[in-house]
């Protein structure tokens, strides 16, 4: 276990992650422990467009939640989409934390000149949330600090996939 030889800094840094997300840090923790983050990487097609530069968004990562339905005794995988860039993920706790219904009773007017110029800098933590709340999930949790924590980044596996593979995952079939 990486976390047992914390610092108290890191320690301190950890208690603090379980104050801001305490419904998320765990379980976050738990699906790196598990090795069910997956980060894949799309080769890119050479004889389509020979000097594209695919960027930062053609880095995916995939979160696998092995479930057990005891009732009908079949056994599945859900794949869920994260993308750390666009600050996305395709679960439905995601779904619900970036819209909630409260969402709907107060609209806000567009965005002024101040918040436009905020959402333009460089990297930072969440997206653009309602009322400035950000939107997070585990998996959302998990594949940040697989990326971003030095000691969790063992945890994350990584797979190259053929614009076919990349389909077919897109489409469920992973």
């Amino acid at each position: 276990n990486p976390l047992l030889g914390l610092s108290v800094k890191g320690t301190r840094l950890l208690l603090t992650l379980h104050v801001l997300f305490p419904h998320e840090l765990l379980p976050a923790l738990d699906l790196l422990e598990r090795g069910c983050v997956l980060r894949t990487v799309v080769k890119p097609r050479a004889a389509i467009l020979p000097n594209q530069n695919l960027g930062p968004d053609t880095l995916s990562l995939l979160i696998q939640s092995e479930q057990n339905d005891k009732q009908i005794t079949a056994y599945y995988v859900q794949h869920y989409e994260v993308r750390l860039h666009a600050w996305h993920c395709s679960c439905p706790a995601f779904a619900f934390a970036a819209f909630p219904a409260s969402m709907w009773l107060n609209v806000e007017g567009p965005m002024d000149d101040a918040r436009k110029a905020e959402a333009t800098k460089a990297w930072r933590f969440g997206g653009l949330g309602v009322r400035g709340q950000v939107p997070v999930c585990k998996h959302l949790l998990a594949c940040l600090l697989g990326q971003q924590c030095l000691l969790l980044q063992d945890f994350v596996r990584e797979k190259e996939l053929s614009v076919e593979e990349a389909a077919g995952w897109a489409a469920g079939l992973g």
